[in-house]
């Protein structure tokens, strides 16, 4: 199940409850994603910094690759450095063709990148703009490291977007 875990001084909390109620939320929808919370805080609450590290490292990895196989204008991160162990990963083309190189890749490799990808949400499509892309060339995705990613050398990721990048 997924969920996230707001902390922070009780005044910042008491705000936020505001805006949950006024979405939706209440404690009788939200126990079982509070549940999930707190066991996925408790499973990994020791290994952010590495995990967050490792996300930088597959961030570098992925715009390396892009760049040793000429295609720069086909990618970026938001953020451009991870803030956290997750980062949403956009990519320049049409779903079908970024789909099919994936699906490619990991039937040679084994290696897959990426679930699905989906059109850049209306609340990015004003910043996408202004930074003068054309928002329906960009599709996205959200990148998360997760503790099987920290056993991986980061080389592996840099070939396989290389290949990727490549089959584009």
């Amino acid at each position: 199940m997924t969920g996230a875990m707001l902390i922070g001084p009780e005044d910042f909390i008491r705000k936020a409850s505001m805006w949950q109620r006024r979405l939706g939320g209440n404690p009788y929808t939200l126990h079982p994603f509070a549940l999930s919370c707190r066991a996925a805080f408790r499973t990994h609450a020791g290994s952010f910094e590495e995990r967050w590290a490792k996300a930088k490292a597959i961030a570098a990895a992925v715009l390396g690759a892009a760049k040793a196989t000429g295609c720069e204008d086909a990618v970026f991160l938001q953020p451009a450095e991870p803030a956290c162990p997750q980062v949403m990963c956009f990519l320049r083309g049409d779903v079908a063709a970024l789909e099919l190189a994936r699906d490619t890749l990991q039937e040679r490799t084994g290696e897959r990148l990426f679930g699905g990808v989906r059109p850049v949400p209306p609340h990015l499509r004003k910043r996408l703009e202004a930074e003068g892309r054309v928002v329906a060339d960009w599709n996205y995705f959200e990148m998360t490291v997760g503790p099987q990613h920290l056993g991986m050398d980061d080389l592996v990721f840099q070939k396989a977007w290389e290949a990727f990048f490549s089959a584009l």
